[in-house]
């Protein structure tokens, strides 16, 4: 069940990362089979097929809603109510029917949550199953649309995502039912090489972005299905150096200087106290250039001491 791995991928990654902001997209509740989350929206657009007589609370919405931390005993509690949840779904009847086919939640309508939460790993889960989906569709035209949807998940840019969707001409009312695959091995192998090629394409462009923190997620995930591909991208990224302050430094020490000799040409004694006082934090007291400008305006203050004092 599409809506079990769904949930449970996502709970698994709201619990690792533990992410407040993406526990608020996973249920609160569940009324007559519809799913709301923490924002009181409608997961997946009506009641799930075959879970209509589902009623279950998961835990009370202030406690996430009215609190900034996610602590542990939040996490326990949420996820005790969650697991009764899962539960639930697996203890859902299958028909003994053999005409009768388990619906599936539509990705899309599970893309737009994803999308809100600017989840880029949840967006990655769901690439192949919107592929299946438009399967019908050209696959240039499939394959721009994602690219395109990672840009909108990043952004958190929802109405972007739905433009995108639309210009495929999907209806999501009457969503294409997704082919059945008769060889399911050849299926499963096509379905890691395709995963392993997104995945690295996602790393090449934390690379090109300098985005270390993306770049972890994305070989630790790569490491979960395809070693090999592990082994030949975990070293990829190269951190880059940091930033040499000391131009920067250097800058700052000439315009102070350049305004030291304009305000002792000025006489303005008041500006060139404050000026050495600058220098002397940029340079320190024991540095020879701050030692050289003391010395240099000291006299200056003392010639005008002793013709005040005449």
């Amino acid at each position: 069940m599409f809506l079990k791995a769904f949930l449970t991928g996502y709970g698994d990654m709201v619990k690792a990362k533990t992410d407040l902001d993406r526990l608020k997209f996973l249920p609160q509740r569940v009324e007559d089979g519809v799913f709301y989350n923490f924002k009181g929206e409608d997961m997946f657009k009506g009641a799930v097929k075959g879970l209509e007589d589902l009623n279950i609370e998961l835990i009370k919405e202030d406690r996430v809603n009215d609190t900034s931390r996610f602590t542990q005993a939040l996490q326990r509690d949420y996820f005790e109510g969650f697991d009764k949840l899962i539960g639930s779904l697996d203890g859902v009847e299958q028909s003994e029917q053999s005409d009768t086919v388990e619906e599936k939640v539509d990705p899309v309508k599970a893309l737009y949550d994803v999308v809100e939460a600017g989840d880029k790993k949840a967006f990655r889960s769901l690439r192949k199953e919107l592929k299946d989906q438009w399967f019908a569709l050209d696959d240039a035209e499939v394959e721009d649309a994602i690219f395109d949807l990672s840009d909108a998940v990043a952004d958190k840019d929802l109405e972007f995502a739905k433009e995108i969707v639309e210009g495929l001409g999907q209806d999501l009312e009457n969503p294409v039912e997704t082919p059945e695959e008769d060889e399911g091995v050849i299926a499963d192998e096509q379905s890691v090489d395709d995963e392993v090629s997104e995945i690295v394409e996602d790393i090449k462009s934390a690379i090109d972005d300098g985005d270390e923190k993306d770049f972890k997620e994305l070989i630790a995930e790569l490491k979960e299905i395809d070693k090999k591909s592990y082994n030949e991208w975990k070293d990829a990224f190269v951190a880059q150096p940091e930033e040499n302050s000391e131009e920067e430094e250097d800058e700052v020490v000439k315009e102070i200087l350049e305004d030291l000799e304009a305000a002792v040409e000025e006489n303005d004694e008041a500006e060139i106290k404050e000026l050495l006082e600058e220098l002397a934090e940029e340079v320190g007291e024991d540095s020879d250039l701050y030692i050289e400008w003391s010395e240099k305006v000291a006299p200056k203050k003392e010639k005008r001491s002793r013709r005040r004092g005449k």
